[in-house]
């Protein structure tokens, strides 16, 4: 006898399930090597563009599937033990958080201490004066206590994630060498991975528990990356501008450009 998916509404033989063997098997996550640039393409934009990574214990790739199938993919993931990695394809600040939205208000999500949020960076649109400022800031050890408010976690203290150290120099190599300095013995498992071909890889947030904290910790790198341009603030010296706390004020004196940020962290940081 046949009956209807509620995924679909096409009829199918009844089998032991509620959902037809299409909709089923498209709602499987794929491989960890599946990449979602390939699958849903880059968004056409002058925009810089950002690759967002989420860990979630207990979310399902039929969750996924259903509420952002255009915009993100569902992959398997070796440090998950039941739930999936959330990839989304390349885009713009601006369409990640609308189109992350009705994830977040279908979705139940939960930070664990296996799990994570990794953002790209187009690796183009940053200068080697950012690049190696933003490596500088994120290693730097007088700023570790705020950072770790805001990445959710001690990520000094995580194997997925550890503390390296770094100059503003750090990055001024090229070829094997540079890749040497940059990865050292710990790999990719840095706050800032310069490794990869082209992006920049942020790792040091939790997994967020919300649309406006996953907006948040974007606004954060868009807001690190205007203050990594040597135009952007005026300092006596570039150890002051590496301060998290200089940061911090250039965050809330343009809080209209990051307003998720701004919201998010205002009884962490801006009220007194």
């Amino acid at each position: 006898m046949a009956k209807f998916c509620p995924e679909c509404g096409e009829p199918f033989l009844h089998i032991d399930s509620d959902v037809c063997p299409i909709c089923t098997a498209a709602s499987q996550p794929h491989s960890y090597s599946a990449r979602a640039e390939d699958m849903l393409g880059h968004e056409e934009t002058k925009e810089i563009k950002f690759g967002i990574e989420l860990e979630y214990e207990g979310v399902t790739a039929r969750q996924v599937n259903k509420t952002i199938p255009k915009h993100a993919i569902a992959k398997h993931d070796g440090t998950i033990n039941n739930g999936v990695e959330v990839v989304t394809r390349p885009a713009c600040a601006k369409t990640h958080k609308e189109a992350m939205k009705a994830f977040f208000e279908a979705v139940s999500t939960k930070s664990y201490p296996n799990t994570g949020m990794h953002i790209h960076i187009e690796k183009k649109k940053l200068s080697q004066y950012q690049t190696g400022f933003m490596l500088w800031f994120f290693n730097h050890p007088a700023n570790m206590e705020k950072l770790y408010l805001i990445a959710g976690r001690d990520f000094s203290n995580n194997r997925y994630c550890s503390r390296q150290e770094a100059t503003m120099t750090s990055h001024m190599y090229s070829g094997q060498k540079f890749r040497e300095i940059v990865r050292g013995e710990s790999g990719k498992y840095v706050p800032f991975n310069t490794s990869k071909r082209e992006t920049y890889e942020v790792r040091i947030f939790r997994s967020p528990e919300s649309h406006l904290e996953m907006c948040a910790k974007l606004d954060f790198l868009r807001a690190m990356i205007d203050y990594s341009s040597p135009y952007s603030v005026s300092t006596k010296t570039l150890k002051d501008k590496v301060n998290v706390d200089n940061f911090l004020l250039y965050a809330q004196k343009n809080r209209k450009d990051y307003p998720d940020f701004y919201e998010y962290f205002k009884p962490t940081f801006f009220i007194a």
